[in-house]
């Protein structure tokens, strides 16, 4: 068991460089086991965080990846200079059918130290969690990581290990079976 992290827009350009930025902090922390998807079509031609994604080599493993997961991450980045939809440093998306609890902790763990919010997005932009959550029944936490607030990366990536330790351990401890995931970082 373990987690599975997504980044579908790492191919430049229209990229989210800062989310590639906060992934490979995650990477650094702990030798949790871990399946690491890195997008690799530019967003405009074929956004992977959609239905678009059906059929593809990146839906493919990260289906695989699902069927041994305890908990999907996916990262996504924003610009609150050029985009003010969003001000806070992360904020945590909520969408249909997700497991609201994995949000809760999320933020009650990087609230401390981050301007942290959540926020009801549209499942249909975030194909690789509403798959989780539809198909796999996995607890998945989108987070969306201000570019502007990069100093605070090393902390709340540690604050995510550790919730996500605590998901793998208790979905082994629920079924008692050890099954691991290739803890390589996979470009699709």
């Amino acid at each position: 068991m373990g987690i599975v992290v997504t980044v579908p827009h790492a191919k430049k350009p229209d990229s989210d460089p800062s989310a590639v930025a906060f992934t490979k902090q995650l990477e650094s922390i702990r030798d949790i086991p871990n399946y690491i998807l890195y997008g690799n079509s530019p967003r405009n031609m074929l956004d992977l965080s959609t239905s678009e994604a059906r059929g593809t080599g990146y839906n493919s493993d990260l289906a695989s990846a699902l069927r041994v997961a305890s908990l999907l991450l996916e990262v996504h980045d924003f610009d609150s200079a050029s985009d003010p939809t969003f001000e806070e440093d992360f904020v945590f998306v909520e969408i249909a059918k997700c497991d609201t609890g994995v949000i809760d902790q999320a933020l009650a763990i990087t609230n401390n130290f981050a301007n942290v919010d959540t926020e009801r997005l549209e499942a249909s932009k975030h194909y690789p969690s509403a798959l989780a959550i539809l198909s796999f029944e996995i607890p998945t936490l989108i987070v969306y990581v201000n570019r502007d607030s990069t100093d605070l990366f090393p902390a709340v990536s540690e604050a995510l290990v550790e919730l996500a330790e605590a998901y793998v351990q208790r979905k082994t401890d629920e079924d008692g079976s050890e099954v691991s995931i290739v803890g390589n970082p996979q470009q699709h």
